[in-house]
């Protein structure tokens, strides 16, 4: 892993651990206790329970902090921390060790644990900030080789497509000039300060600052009709902004007019053109399977797991899509192609494309209907996509024409990725 810490400990005489009808559910509830995360970022935090590892979600910027127990008994615990920065990394820590405390038990420090950064051992903050900030320079260094149009320290999840840029961070768009002072020794620490979201102890100004705009840039979707969890963001993104100390243009870097109109709206209310968020524009949406859309990135989604089929839709465009592994034979996609019958019909990128337009009618709607297959050796995706008229079929064919396959962790074509 890159920065961040992973931990071991081996199971003590009293406390949770040493029960031998132990559940982690019981471990992250007194985690989830002992954190303190400070406001309005507790809101943020997610807690989950699956059947082999306990996951404490503590920001939709990071991956989870994640327990688990090995077949000795040792608790194993992961917590990457290279996204969000030093102040993360500091509290991951110190929620670690009051846990420990708080269950009396010991984390092994003889070789076993691993922070890259010390910090878990000496608690020396500057010291950590620097590691931070040399970590940052020794990418930057790597990107001046780069021709750019790079994704750095975005969440796996947000791939996006339509803003073009040296490279896209967590904070929004950065031009070669912020790396290149990224990578001198001289500005690398403040280059990183406005990197990375958490750089501060505690929720300082800068700290309140840099985390609203990771919001509003990586997270926050930019429409009415909000979930639960997306109005979260949106609420914390609005008081963040009443923490940040007199920063100029909070306006205009985190959309806070647009903001209070879409926490105020029921539905219908799309992005603003222009603004803070990397989801204002088409982003790559999950299929299953490993197959993967360019839509916009405000489009509502829901998976159905009875028929397999995810759906995506916002207004008067939806798409609806089921996708199937095809291992029972190789395909000879040529000559499918030669065969096809349809309206649409060509090879992209070892994919053929098949598809007819029609109409589709409800008791009370009538709508334009894409419906088509995408096959590749690997698979097979039946996809049907809905406008309004016949004044969106463009917009209907470039998105069907946008599904891939994602053959091994192949990129897709349109995405360029760095990592620490």
């Amino acid at each position: 892993m890159g920065l961040g810490v992973s931990l071991i400990a081996e199971p003590p005489r009293s406390g949770i651990l040493a029960r031998k009808r132990f559940h982690l559910a019981e471990l992250l509830e007194v985690f989830q206790g002992v954190l303190h995360l400070p406001a309005p970022l507790d809101r943020l935090a997610r807690f989950t329970v699956g059947e082999s590892a306990a996951r404490a979600h503590l920001t939709p910027l990071e991956a989870p902090v994640t327990f688990r127990i090995d077949d000795r008994g040792r608790l194993l615990v992961t917590a990457p921390t290279q996204m969000t920065g030093p102040g993360y990394h500091q509290q991951v820590v110190s929620g670690l060790t009051e846990l420990a405390r708080h269950q009396r038990f010991y984390w092994d420090e003889s070789g076993n644990a691993s922070d890259p950064a010390s910090y878990f051992a000496d608690r020396d903050f500057p010291s950590l900030q620097r590691e931070f900030a040399w970590d940052l320079a020794r990418l930057s260094r790597r990107l001046m080789r780069e021709a750019g149009g790079v994704d750095i320290g975005l969440p796996d999840d947000l791939v996006p497509l339509d803003t073009p840029c040296f490279a896209r961070t967590q904070r929004g768009p950065r031009d070669r000039q912020f790396f290149e002072e990224a990578a001198n020794p001289d500005t690398a620490e403040q280059s990183a300060a406005d990197h990375f979201p958490w750089w501060d102890s505690g929720l300082t100004g800068r700290t309140a600052l840099g985390m609203a705009e990771a919001l509003a840039w990586s997270v926050f979707p930019w429409r009415a009709g909000l979930y639960d969890s997306e109005r979260v963001v949106g609420e914390v993104i609005s008081e963040l902004a009443t923490k940040t100390r007199g920063e100029e243009d909070l306006d205009g870097r985190l959309g806070l007019s647009e903001l209070t109109e879409i926490l105020a709206a029921e539905m219908d209310l799309g992005p603003q053109p222009d603004g803070p968020g990397f989801l204002r524009g088409r982003v790559l949406r999950p299929l299953t399977g490993g197959w993967k859309i360019a839509l916009p990135g405000h489009f509502t989604s829901r998976f159905d797991s009875k028929t397999s089929c995810v759906s995506y839709w916002f207004k008067d465009r939806e798409v609806h899509a089921t996708t199937y592994a095809a291992h029972e034979r190789e395909l000879n996609l040529e000559a499918e192609a030669d065969a096809a019958m349809g309206e649409i019909s060509e090879m992209r990128d070892e994919h053929l494309f098949v598809a007819d337009f029609g109409a589709a009618r409800g008791q009370d709607w009538e709508a334009v209907e894409l419906e088509g297959r995408v096959r590749t050796p690997g698979g097979l995706a039946i996809v049907s996509i809905l406008v309004e008229g016949d004044a969106d079929r463009d917009w209907a064919l470039d998105t069907f024409r946008s599904i891939r396959f994602d053959q091994g962790g192949q990129q897709h074509p349109e995405r360029q990725a760095a990592s620490f």
